[in-house]
Order: structure tokens, then sequence, then C-alpha cells
């Protein structure tokens, strides 16, 4: 179990990344409230909300070459906590976009930030799509489905802990059949004959 401060917030704050930055894919956008322009709302986000302010739109906007947000659906953002941001005289810290993806190569935009004040913005590459997780178990799944026999039981859990520890699509699918087989078998078997 994680043991952390609870805050009482539909949004992600700058705490929220004390630990390190994250990756988010962006599942919609929805007018904001009087904290922020917009809500961007994140699949990854755990019901908590994005609301970034008018410069990181601008930024966006420049480095996707789109202000529609239905092209934002889908895309990935890296949000990271950076100390250094001021909210008028004070420097409380806050949420910054480290990277997207569905561009090529750092990108380097000049925003205007305060009245009569450009800046500098740069952003990262990330891959279009999530990377996949891979199965560090080293389990041979096939040789376990052997042994399962026609056991469907034994093929069941087999298959859910080969699933959850994210075994090749190849393995999944042969456990599928499997168990599609074994199924088919009991279902077709006389009355007497099943278990």
């Amino acid at each position: 179990m994680k043991v952390a401060p609870k805050r009482n917030t539909d949004q992600w704050n700058a705490d929220d990344f004390a630990v390190g930055s994250r990756v988010f894919t962006i599942a919609g956008v929805r007018e904001g409230t009087k904290e922020g322009p917009y809500d961007i709302d994140l699949v990854e986000g755990e019901g908590k909300c994005w609301r970034p302010p008018n410069t990181v739109i601008q930024l966006l906007n420049d480095v996707w070459g789109t202000e529609d947000s239905d092209d934002f659906i889908g895309r990935r953002v890296e949000l990271y906590r950076d100390a250094t941001v001021k909210f008028g005289r004070d420097v409380p810290g806050g949420v910054r976009l480290r990277a997207v993806s569905h561009i090529a190569q750092a990108t380097t935009v000049l925003i205007q930030t305060t009245r009569g004040k450009r800046e500098k913005f740069t952003v990262q590459p990330l891959p279009t799509a999530a990377p996949q997780p891979t199965d560090t178990s080293k389990r041979d799944w096939l040789a376990e489905l052997d042994l399962a026999g026609d056991d469907i039981d034994a093929v069941v859990s087999l298959g859910k802990a080969a699933g959850e520890a994210h075994a090749a699509s190849d393995v999944v699918a042969a456990m599928k059949r499997k168990w599609g087989e074994l199924n088919k078998a009991s279902e077709s078997a006389p009355e007497g004959d099943q278990a």
C-alpha cells in the first residue's frame, strides 16, 4: 500500500509530482473553471483533470499545430513539478509540460508569459503510443499449458496469470484456444460424462 498525503482536489497539482514526472493520455477537453480556461481529462488521471494555464494551452496549440480540442484526444503529455514556477510574487512551484507525443523532434516555441515578456519553452518528443508492458516472469507459459492438460479450471487460472504478467500475445491466444476447445468439449459431452 502506498502511503502519501491525501489531497481533496479535482486537479493535478505540483505536489502530485514531487516524486517524479508522469505521462498521461488526453481523454478529452472541456470548458474550465475560474481556476483555468480548460479542464483536460486524462485517461490515467485517477478522476482528476489537468488545468494548464493559457501559456501551456498556447504551447500545445503551437507544437501540435491545432486549436481543435478533438485533435488533442489520444495524444500524450509528460507533466512534472517545477519548483521555480511563480504565482504573482510568490514561488509556490507548479506543473510544467516536459514532452508531448505527435512531434518528431524537440520543439522550442516563444510564448508571451506576462505583459511585454516572452519566454522560450521547449518540449521533447514522446512516443505516440504508450510502451507495451512486457512479461518479466520468465515462466514457460506453453509448457505450463501442456501440464494443465484438460483441466479447464487450471487453464482459466493460467490464462489469468499470463494476462496479468503481460505474456506474449501468441501465448495468450494459445490459452484462449485451449479454453475454447475444452469449453466446447464440456458443452457437447453427454451429461453423465461431465465432472
